[in-house]
């Protein structure tokens, strides 16, 4: 690659060796890559185009760790998520867009409760994504509480929320759902998870994207990828106020037997909300 190339250029040749790779999101990766490695917004791109890129050896390093199906969002770090950016790392799962059903969830059903302070709880919080986002979206008035058994993916919340203002709001632990039961005794408002739900058999069926560079503690579950869920069900109900709700993401094909396990547990009110695909994407529970 010569010192004189273009960023036309530059985004041309990479979108071509991502698509020689049988990714399809080629033009948008090389778009997004560039932008981070040349500190560019979209606006700038298009304005600049057909400047000189200097030293493109970085970006060259980024469309190969792509190449070799490395999501976008580990390579830079970051990922948006319900219209905001959010740090992400090797020891957390993305944020995805299915994940802002559970929020929308949430936030209509939360009509209905008065305008009082909010305990929120995540289990299994990752980036810290979902809790986050709900603590700025209710405002002030929310105080947010969230575990994970990872220390490394609970840094990463941590830098999150000081990222977005929210250290004094946002307490962060190191725990096992098991270890829910430490909380007995404390009442929230708002219960929430986006645990891991894939059955291990089903590891081969996923995007290399998936299968090579998300966190397997963060994927996989036993019983079919429904382990999990039995164990917090459980301790939904006993940490839920009366006129609290609380909110699971589910695989695609689990909504009846997550249904079945929160209903054992003592929930009557269960429903489904779909994600755009039509698939039952998140289980709410009152």
């Amino acid at each position: 690659m010569s010192h004189k190339t273009t960023y036309r250029a530059l985004l041309y040749k990479a979108t071509q060796d991502l698509k020689s790779k049988g990714i399809e999101t080629a033009a948008l990766d090389a778009r997004l890559l560039l932008c981070d490695c040349f500190h560019l917004s979209i606006e700038n791109l298009i304005m600049h185009l057909d400047e000189e890129a200097h030293e493109a050896s970085a970006f060259q390093e980024m469309i190969e760790r792509r190449m070799m199906f490395e999501p976008v969002a580990k390579i830079i770090g970051k990922k948006e998520f319900y219209g905001r950016l959010f740090y992400t790392s090797a020891d957390t799962l993305d944020p995805r867009p299915d994940s802002e059903i559970l929020i929308e969830q949430i936030l209509k059903q939360a009509q209905f409760m008065a305008e009082k302070p909010l305990k929120i709880l995540d289990c299994g919080t990752g980036t810290g994504c979902l809790i986050i986002t709900l603590l700025l979206e209710f405002g002030a008035r929310a105080t947010g509480y969230a575990i994970d058994i990872s220390e490394k993916a609970l840094e990463v919340a941590q830098k999150n929320a000081q990222a977005f203002g929210l250290q004094d709001r946002l307490h962060l632990t190191r725990m096992d759902f098991s270890d829910l039961g430490q909380l007995d005794g404390q009442a929230f408002d708002i219960i929430i998870s986006n645990p891991p739900y894939i059955a291990r058999d089903e590891r081969e069926s996923l995007m290399l994207d998936v299968q090579k560079f998300e966190p397997e503690l963060a994927l996989f579950a036993d019983n079919d990828g429904l382990a999990a869920y039995e164990v917090l069900a459980p301790h939904f109900k006993g940490l839920l106020k009366k006129e609290g709700i609380g909110a699971v993401e589910i695989g695609a094909s689990q909504a009846d037997a997550v249904t079945t396990i929160f209903k054992q547990a003592g929930f009557e009110n269960v429903s489904h909300a779909h994600d755009l695909a039509g698939r039952a994407r998140v289980v709410t529970v009152f």
